[in-house]
């Protein structure tokens, strides 16, 4: 097992680039903390619009390179190559399974089933997770600010070297995307406020995590600050244009706006509708005093 350790510090990367492509050690980076979080419990890995997730999430990381959107099926595809899974065809597809060549999301899951992890590199994960991070993170696939990013995000030592400078605008993209990792999965990809939830194959989602008291004033990047909104919804919890009382209803400030459209999305229609949090666990529940401050300093009704 010691020698994945080095697999991992030296997976097959387009190198043609002034970076390495960063494909392969993120999408791995999102397994290994899916399996963390036991989402993931088997060997057997799908391209799930979750798993896209959170490789699309982890790919801001490296976003400041100008590089194309990152697309998960080309590292799942690939990652055959380096001994970390095999893949395991649909009924009838064996015979085209190494000719396929990635295109998309659906297209490759029109002939791949999953992907099976190596048995050795499966128990490295489960027993040493942390260690498996620190080797696809510390190689050379990423740069020393991406390098801090990520030791951030996955709660890493983030390191003493001086001659690194940590600057806040960093750190502040790692705080963004692990707050987002946190609220988004555990409201299922769903407002909390209309049920709306729109998850595509490749992990685009219309969902977002919501502060309700803004991290620029309160500092507050835990779970009991946040809430996941439709984009419409957050712009509008942020503009004050509905709160939230004790009892986890919606208040609606009627008279601060003015809407068009079908009346069974008009947001004057949500007044005193409990927010869907019905799954979320007490201790995860967004406090009640973060939505005391919201309706006290933002709220205008």
């Amino acid at each position: 097992m010691s020698d994945w350790i080095a697999k991992l510090s030296n997976l097959r990367v387009d190198r043609t680039r002034s970076t390495p492509a960063p494909h392969k050690p993120l999408l791995l980076l999102a397994v290994i903390k899916l399996i963390e979080e036991r989402f993931i419990y088997e060997r057997n890995i799908y391209l799930s619009p979750e798993l896209a997730y959170q490789f699309l999430a982890l790919w801001e990381v490296v976003a400041s390179r100008g590089r194309q959107i990152g697309r998960v099926e080309l590292p799942f595809y690939y990652l055959q190559s380096d001994g970390v899974w095999e893949l395991q065809a649909k009924p009838g597809y064996d015979d085209v399974l190494g000719s396929i060549r990635p295109r998309s999301v659906p297209g490759l899951l029109k002939v791949v089933a999953h992907a099976k992890v190596d048995a050795d590199l499966w128990k490295l994960i489960t027993d040493k997770a942390d260690d498996c991070k620190a080797a696809l993170i510390s190689s050379n696939y990423f740069t020393n600010n991406e390098i801090i990013k990520l030791r951030s995000l996955f709660g890493l030592h983030v390191g003493d070297d001086p001659s690194v400078c940590v600057f806040e605008n960093v750190i502040s993209v790692a705080r963004d995307i692990r707050f987002r990792l946190s609220i988004v999965p555990l409201y299922r990809y769903t407002c909390s406020l209309c049920g709306i939830r729109i998850l595509s194959p490749s992990g685009h989602t219309l969902v977002e995590a919501a502060h309700i008291h803004p991290h620029s004033k309160s500092r507050d990047d835990s779970i009991g600050n946040g809430f996941a909104l439709c984009r419409n919804h957050h712009w509008a919890f942020d503009a004050g244009l509905w709160a939230v009382d004790d009892d986890y209803r919606a208040v609606i400030s009627a008279t601060s706006f003015s809407e068009q459209g079908p009346p069974a999305v008009g947001l004057i229609n949500y007044h005193s509708s409990k927010l869907m949090l019905d799954w979320i666990t007490d201790e995860l529940r967004p406090r009640l005093d973060n939505f005391v401050w919201h309706r006290a300093n933002v709220f205008q009704g």
